[in-house]
């Protein structure tokens, strides 16, 4: 059993818990369909068992309660226009404790053939205090490409064809070189930069409240997460999540 805590998920900033786990169980291998955010994540512990790709995802249990790993546009949801967003990324990763990885006889053995591709175990934060506590965390990033490939720039491109019309002994003309006697030889796009090189913003806000009184325990939680992508258009992620659990303590 491999396990990863809280406090680890935490020092990442990261958009799921699922991509602060990525390279930190043995076995877990973690791939997010697209590059825009929100996107599901394809899941695989045990490799691959079936020639459907939903037949290779883990059981995920969430306190105790089975949660589909699926996107909901594969659920079963019908008249939204949810394309293939993860109901994973609706857990704030603020609120998780822990997450214990089962694997091989453990995962059958508790689940049965459920827990054949293995058992993801996520646990959410509860009170632990005496007296009441409030916890307030915000961060903002922002990111771009740091490597764009290098290519000809139009001026470039027209030299390149002329000296090779000049090699060949060929005189251009509008059949073989319309793109030196018809088009435009000094416009220039740069469509790295517009298609893939804007830079894109990540912000976190979160809100946690937890305490006891008497026997009974509480933890409240509220959050806002907002993260932009370096393609044009509006293709970025926000996401506002809250949680509420109130637990009985008992002494014996």
């Amino acid at each position: 059993m491999s396990r990863v805590t809280g406090e680890e998920i935490e020092r990442q900033p990261v958009l799921s818990f699922m991509q602060a786990i990525q390279g930190k169980v043995p076995g877990l291998m973690v791939t997010q369909a697209s590059g825009k955010p929100g996107d599901g994540y394809s899941i695989q512990l045990r490799g691959i068992n079936s020639l459907r790709a939903s037949a290779n995802n883990p059981m995920f249990v969430i306190d105790g309660i089975p949660f589909t790993s699926g996107t909901l546009s594969n659920s079963s949801v019908t008249g939204l226009a949810l394309n293939s967003l993860s109901p994973l990324n609706g857990i704030s990763p603020a609120d998780i404790e822990s997450i214990e990885v089962l694997k091989d006889a453990d995962a059958t053995a508790i689940y049965g053939s459920r827990g054949a591709n293995g058992v993801i175990l996520i646990t959410t934060k509860s009170s632990t205090a005496d007296r009441q506590k409030f916890t307030f965390d915000a961060y903002y990033g922002v990111g771009k490409p740091t490597r764009l490939m290098r290519l000809l720039n139009t001026s470039e491109y027209v030299e390149m064809r002329k000296e090779a019309f000049v090699n060949d002994g060929i005189e251009p003309d509008l059949i073989n070189a319309p793109d030196l006697l018809i088009w435009d030889t000094v416009r220039y796009t740069d469509w790295q930069k517009k298609l893939v090189g804007n830079p894109s913003s990540m912000s976190n806000v979160s809100l946690n409240l937890n305490g006891s009184s008497g026997s009974l325990a509480y933890n409240m939680s509220v959050s806002r997460f907002e993260q932009g992508t370096v393609f044009p258009g509006d293709f970025g992620y926000r996401r506002i999540s809250g949680a509420l659990g109130c637990f009985s303590r008992t002494s014996g």
